[in-house]
């Protein structure tokens, strides 16, 4: 029988940046207390998991997250987190700690859709990350 493998993706707790609607991708925010215990709930329904490996990128959102569920986790206690770059979110650049709402319009804007709403069902996130490139 073939033994295949499982790859569990979280994501990181609620960070100050998203408390506030903030744009966040690179910037390098903390966790809130309401986004560790968000963390502790998924790690203790994950605590029976085995895992093999954790990874994570090389933000402290990132690592805290990972670490918590590590603590929650009954068979992970000798696992060594690897943090990397490569797993980091995307980069909004000037639009790092932005506004939510505003940076939208704004890329909506460049897109030339009547709406937001209408811009995300009609394009791509290639598309998008485009226009915020414009």
């Amino acid at each position: 029988m073939e033994e295949g493998c499982t790859f569990y993706f979280v994501r990181h707790g609620q960070t100050y940046f998203n408390h506030y609607k903030r744009m966040q991708g690179w910037s390098n925010t903390p966790l809130t207390p309401q986004g560790r215990e968000d963390v502790r709930r998924s790690g203790r329904g994950l605590a029976d998991v085995e895992f093999d490996a954790a990874y994570t990128s090389d933000l402290s959102r990132t690592i805290e997250t990972a670490t918590i569920i590590l603590e929650e986790n009954k068979k992970g206690k000798d696992l060594t987190l690897k943090s990397m770059p490569e797993f980091r979110e995307v980069f909004f650049g000037s639009f790092e700690g932005s506004d939510v709402d505003e940076t939208w319009a704004k890329v909506n804007e460049t897109m030339g859709y009547s709406s937001v709403a209408e811009m995300w069902a009609e394009t791509s996130i290639p598309e998008q990350m485009n226009a915020f490139k414009k």
